[in-house]
């Protein structure tokens, strides 16, 4: 009788331990594949991020700075002007997901915007 009280007891705590063990491996896959959710999300809306501005700065080069720099009156003014027209452009491209995950990964929106449009134009010239 003693053994099979036992014999009981022991199986009822390694069914306890097995049942703990199932449920934190499942929490385990599912944080795991929740944060990998997570990173891919802002992967991808950090490259449409950068597509966008891409778009506008190539939008504004096309539309504004060649035909003043074909006039050869593309000065500083005028770099301003079509810094406000990028910008302008992209902001009308951006939605509220984006935005946040910018302003997560980067903080301050304004600054990265700025930096990407130059960044931009550096690598157009």
């Amino acid at each position: 009788m003693f053994k099979e009280i036992f014999s009981d007891v022991i199986i009822g705590i390694v069914f306890g331990i097995i049942s703990y063990l199932v449920v934190l491996i499942r929490k385990q896959i599912s944080d795991f594949l929740n944060k990998k959710i997570e990173n891919e999300n802002i992967k991808n809306g950090l490259e449409t991020a950068n597509n966008i501005v891409e778009q506008a700065v190539l939008c504004v080069t096309q539309t504004y700075v060649d035909e003043l720099k074909g006039k050869d009156i593309f000065d500083s003014k005028a770099q301003n002007v079509a810094l406000q027209k990028a910008k302008d452009s992209a902001y009308a491209m951006f939605n509220d997901d984006i935005s946040k995950i910018i302003h997560s990964t980067y903080g301050d929106f304004d600054e990265w915007l700025n930096t990407k449009i130059e960044e931009i134009i550096q690598k157009n010239k």
